[in-house]
């Protein structure tokens, strides 16, 4: 938690943009990311991330963050592959 505290801080201004979200089933969830602020004491920044979500049962189990969106996709979609065979 402090991680995050201090990520945040570090912001005069911060605004994080949902790009796209998607729910692929078993439990895999995918979003694109585009964080736009200032760090304190710099210039305007923005970046494009993406993030992997695993959800087991009501609880989310697992959250992988990625610079690339397409590598988080296709991350994405494999675990949800993975995910449909071990429940066959």
């Amino acid at each position: 938690m402090a991680f995050w505290q201090d990520w945040w801080a570090s912001y005069e201004e911060l605004l994080v943009e949902q790009e796209e979200a998607l729910d692929l089933g078993n439990g895999v969830i995918f979003a694109v990311l585009v964080p736009k602020g200032r760090p304190v004491g710099s210039g305007y920044v923005r970046h494009k991330n993406a993030v992997v979500g695993l959800w087991v049962g009501e609880s989310l189990a697992r959250v992988t963050h990625y610079p690339d969106p397409d590598e988080a996709r296709a991350a994405a979609e494999h675990l949800t592959h993975e995910r449909a065979q071990a429940d066959v």
